[in-house]
């Protein structure tokens, strides 16, 4: 469940149910987790086309690395081989 914080942003207080539109995309920044190209691209390329800023990272820990700052949302496959 999101709610509005006070400076226009939503928090997630819950991943469940969470909506991409949930995130205002004029600063969101979103974090893609993937290790097949295709299905990456495919996520990064339909996120950018829709306003987002993602980033793609392959691997759990290039994205742990890459983290200097909070993203907005993290879409992670879980069936990683170091998630």
């Amino acid at each position: 469940m999101s709610r509005p914080g006070t400076d226009g942003s939503l928090a997630t207080t819950a991943v469940q149910g969470a909506r991409l539109t949930d995130i205002p995309t004029e600063a969101a920044t979103i974090v893609v987790v993937e290790d097949d190209v295709v299905i990456g691209q495919a996520i990064v390329d339909a996120l950018g086309a829709h306003g987002y800023r993602p980033s793609w990272c392959r691997t759990g820990e290039m994205a742990m690395n890459s983290l200097e700052h909070a993203p907005d949302l993290v879409l992670l496959d879980a069936g990683l081989p170091d998630v």
